[in-house]
């Protein structure tokens, strides 16, 4: 079952809708969520998208 279509919405719509709308169908969701990525020395930080239920991490990507 998909929560979230870009049916739903149309086409074209920015990501920005997508992520607020998702936040709004399900609980537990957290926005933009800084993740950092080591290994050795280097350190790295990446933000997902979307984070649900304290594991599982989502990048939203448009393709035209």
């Amino acid at each position: 079952m998909w929560l979230l279509n870009h049916s739903d919405f149309g086409w074209l719509f920015d990501e920005k809708v997508y992520k607020k709308e998702l936040s709004n169908r399900l609980k537990d969701v957290a926005l933009d969520v800084a993740v950092d990525v080591k290994h050795g020395t280097f350190t790295k930080r990446y933000f997902a998208d979307v984070l649900v239920h304290h594991g599982e991490l989502f990048k939203f990507k448009m393709v035209i």
